[in-house]
């Protein structure tokens, strides 16, 4: 791999699809870091500069984590079945303004939120995030966009066409 390869963080709790995109953008001569929960991600994304960096819309908090919001809501999911679509994404908007935080490493990084099984609000909701709501969260958030319904091929696209 190049030294100056262009560097992606992957934060994504799905292993096959981590694993997936990540060996993808390899054979591209993109170098990536992965991270299956916000626990590992935030000590890195805190200290290291990104080019990039991809999250699921579902961000599992992990346990333990340096960051006092993470850890409280990591603390009520076990307890919400019907809401664990909305607290994982409160996890993934506090990812955002961690890895955008003013003075951090990664303050101008684009970043881009992959969207599974959204659906519009005038379909029965169940414990899935309407795609207006995700939209509406991400609106006033510099660097950031979201692809919806994206499979590894379609991410490893995005990314690849981001950076």
């Amino acid at each position: 791999m190049k030294e100056n390869a262009k560097t992606v963080g992957l934060l994504m709790n799905e292993k096959a699809l981590r694993r997936a995109v990540a060996a993808d953008l390899d054979r591209e001569g993109v170098r990536c870091t992965e991270f299956a929960t916000a626990t590992q991600a935030v000590p890195v994304l805190t200290s290291r500069t990104f080019d990039l960096v991809a999250l699921d819309a579902a961000t599992f908090p992990g346990f333990g984590c340096l960051d006092g919001e993470i850890r409280d809501l990591a603390a009520m999911i076990p307890r919400a079945e019907l809401n664990e679509a909305v607290l994982y994404w409160q996890v993934t908007l506090r990812m955002l303004d961690i890895i955008h935080e003013d003075g951090g490493p990664n303050v101008a990084t684009p970043v881009i939120i992959r969207v599974p099984e959204a659906r519009s609000s005038s379909i029965g909701m169940g414990d899935v995030l309407a795609r207006e709501s995700v939209e509406k969260d991400l609106r006033s958030r510099s660097h950031v966009r979201s692809i919806f319904d994206a499979d590894a091929q379609g991410l490893v696209r995005e990314i690849l066409f981001s950076l």
